[in-house]
C-alpha cells in the first residue's frame, strides 16, 4: 500500500492511499507538498480513499491537522505568515502574522513583500504561506509554521518554524493606519479566523494565551505604505 509522511507544524502524519494512484496525480501531489514530505517519522497514521483530487486531499488534511493541532497546543488560522530578520540563516528571525478572511489582503501582502525583498540586503523576508498558517505553543512560547495550503502567492508554502513577534489583523484601506486594539477586540477577530471543523473548548483557552503572549494590532494598509508600517 502506497503511503507518504506529511510534516506540518512538526506533526508527522502517515497517509495510506487505499486506491492505486495515477502518475499524473502523484506528480501533482509531490509538487503541492514539496518540502512537507519526509521520511522515517510518523506520529499518527490515517487512510485516504477518496477521489484523485488535490483539492479533496487538501480538505482531508486540513480536517486531520486541525484536530491534531488542538491536541498539540495549536491551531490553523486564516493568515499570511512572513519570516523577518537580517538573513535567511539567522536563528534570531521573527514571525509576522497577518490575519484576515478572504479578500482582506493576505495575498497582496505576500506578493508585495516578496517583490520588495528581492535584492534587499538590509533585511530578509520570506513568505511561509498567504492563506493558512499553523501556530503552536511550545515550551510556553508561540511559534508559527508555514503550510502547503496557499492562495495566489508567488511561489509555494515553506515548511519552516519561526518564533512569533507581532500579529496584525488586516484590512485593505485607502490610507495606512496601525493601531493597538483591546484584548476583547483582538479575541473576537482571532476567533473569527481560526479554522476548526468541530467545536472544542480548548480553542478559547489557547486563543487567550496566544493574545496574552504576543503583540497584536489592527492594520489598515495600502500597497505603497505597507513596508513602512511593518518594518
Amino acid at each position: 500500500m502506497l503511503y507518504y509522511i506529511i510534516d506540518i507544524a512538526n506533526i508527522y502524519v502517515k497517509i495510506r492511499f487505499k486506491k492505486r494512484l495515477s502518475k499524473e496525480f502523484l506528480k501533482v501531489l509531490k509538487a503541492r507538498y514539496r518540502g512537507f514530505l519526509v521520511r522515517n517519522k510518523s506520529h499518527y497514521c490515517v487512510s485516504y480513499d477518496s477521489i484523485e483530487s488535490i483539492y479533496s486531499l487538501d480538505s482531508f488534511l486540513r480536517i486531520i491537522y486541525s484536530d491534531l493541532l488542538l491536541k498539540n497546543n495549536g491551531f490553523f488560522v486564516h493568515a499570511c505568515g512572513i519570516e523577518s530578520g537580517k538573513s535567511k540563516e539567522s536563528r534570531k528571525n521573527n514571525g509576522l502574522l497577518f490575519i484576515g478572511k478572504s479578500g482582506s489582503g493576505k495575498t497582496t501582502i505576500a506578493n508585495e513583500i516578496s517583490k520588495k525583498s528581492m535584492g534587499n540586503k538590509r533585511k530578509f523576508y520570506e513568505v511561509l504561506s498567504d492563506e493558512i498558517i499553523a501556530v503552536r505553543r511550545i515550551r510556553n512560547k508561540w511559534f508559527m509554521f508555514g503550510t502547503p495550503f496557499t492562495g495566489s502567492m508567488i511561489g509555494s508554502g515553506k515548511n519552516k518554524k519561526v518564533r512569533l513577534k507581532k500579529v496584525f489583523f488586516i484590512k485593505k484601506y485607502f490610507l495606512d493606519k496601525i493601531k493597538m486594539i483591546s484584548f476583547n477586540q483582538g479575541l473576537k477577530k482571532l476567533l473569527r479566523n481560526i479554522i476548526i471543523f468541530k467545536p472544542n473548548k480548548i480553542i478559547l483557552n489557547l486563543s487567550i494565551d496566544f493574545l496574552r503572549k504576543n503583540e497584536f494590532y489592527e492594520l489598515n494598509f495600502t500597497k505603497d505604505g505597507l513596508m513602512q508600517k511593518i518594518d
